[in-house]
């Protein structure tokens, strides 16, 4: 007999659903890449995913463990809601603080290293997503097991994103309409979860929460996230660095199936070491 949560889909649904939102992390690219490189040309398309691999690795520092760390004490308290919302705040404190320090870090690099002060424009507008996924919590609707929500809201950025491509992306010069729309599909999805999350927000005092006990864990999760994100994005960032532009484009094909295969390593070393 399938297993039905309280307040949720049954786990069938559950599993049908991450399915169709891993297919869903093929398709949308496959899709807009062909478009996007042959408007854009190698040199805008370049601009954009060197911008983008450095936002990449500062959303990677921001949220540190949390999304894996996250997800797992989520599910270990989601029926004792106000065990969940101590755990829910407390993560959310942390992620505030590594948020700031993120950008501090992120504008300090672009002040300081010429190379990110040319795409100064883009690694703006593609920074927003930091605090999205933040506020987002992706890891606690995961942990809620809310793959249906997921899903849904993720095919519905992204849908939204693709059909504002094909009207704003027309020229070379839409470098900075593409990193906005690329931008906007996460943003969308994150917002969605927000409205959602507001309930968590409040309720209990922030003298009463217990930040420490989750920074070993928290730190432990971030190593290994670190590790991942950094092979994912190493490409695209020193291609940017020091082969100029004209070789971007080269990347994307690849890094779409090489970034599928991180997130399965990364969500398997999670359940092999994640402590019990």
């Amino acid at each position: 007999m399938t297993r039905t949560t309280e307040s949720g889909p049954s786990l069938r649904g559950n599993i049908l659903a991450n399915i169709v939102r891993v297919a869903l992390g093929f398709i949308f690219p496959l899709i807009t890449f062909p478009y996007v490189s042959r408007v854009l040309g190698p040199a805008g398309i370049g601009q954009a995913n060197f911008a983008g691999s450095i936002v990449a690795y500062f959303v990677n520092f921001s949220t540190l463990g949390i999304p894996l760390y996250g997800t797992r004490e989520v599910a270990k308290c989601k029926d004792r809601p106000e065990d969940l919302q101590a755990v829910v705040l407390e993560l959310m404190g942390i992620n505030l603080v590594s948020t700031v320090v993120a950008y501090a870090l992120l504008w300090g690099l672009v002040a300081a290293v010429p190379r990110f002060r040319e795409v100064s424009g883009l690694i703006a507008v593609m920074a927003v997503s930091i605090a999205f996924t933040t506020l987002g919590m992706e890891w606690l609707f995961q942990g809620l097991e809310r793959y249906v929500f997921i899903t849904i809201r993720g095919f519905v950025a992204q849908a939204v994103s693709l059909a504002l491509l094909f009207v704003l992306v027309r020229k070379e010069t839409d470098v900075l309409a593409y990193a906005a729309l690329v931008t906007l599909a996460s943003v969308g999805a994150n917002a969605a979860n927000i409205v959602l999350a507001r309930k968590y927000y409040v309720g209990i005092p922030w003298s009463r929460l217990g930040l420490k006990r989750h920074l070993k864990p928290v730190f432990t999760m971030f190593g290994m996230t670190l590790a991942i994100g950094v092979y994912g994005n190493f490409n695209a960032t020193m291609l940017g660095l020091l082969s100029g532009m004209a070789t971007e484009p080269l990347t994307p094909s690849t890094s779409l199936f090489t970034s599928i295969s991180l997130s399965c390593m990364e969500k398997t070393m999670f359940l092999r070491s994640a402590p019990s």
